[in-house]
């Protein structure tokens, strides 16, 4: 069947009152508003980053001084860093990665 006798059958099937017309209208219509409706979860989503960035700073900040006193305390342990790598599960891993000289100090923050 050609695309002209489709459209043809097609036409003879609908019920000659504009039917398709007002479908394919309807499915624009609501397209349209799927689309509306999208960029309102955007913008929520959006509002929601900022949001949770504002919070996630507020607890670094409040974090901080606990990151402090523990590397405070971290700092009283001879070799802490050295003896934690080379206990870790995979420590040879690590060990063969990296070689840690004795007296060197980690810092370890979370990210501003």
């Amino acid at each position: 069947m050609s695309a002209s006798a489709a459209k043809a059958s097609r036409k003879e099937n609908s019920n000659h009152d504009g039917a398709d017309e007002t479908s394919e209208k309807e499915q624009q219509e609501a397209i349209e508003h799927i689309d509306e409706v999208q960029n309102e979860i955007d913008r929520l989503n959006e509002q929601a980053s900022e949001e949770i960035l504002k919070v996630e700073q507020k607890y670094n900040k409040l974090r901080q001084p606990f990151f402090q006193k523990r590397s405070e305390l971290i700092a009283k342990i001879p070799n802490f860093w050295v003896t934690t790598f080379v206990n870790h599960p995979q420590g040879k891993t690590l060990g063969s990665m990296f070689l840690v000289p004795v007296g060197v100090r980690f810092h370890i923050s979370e990210p501003k």
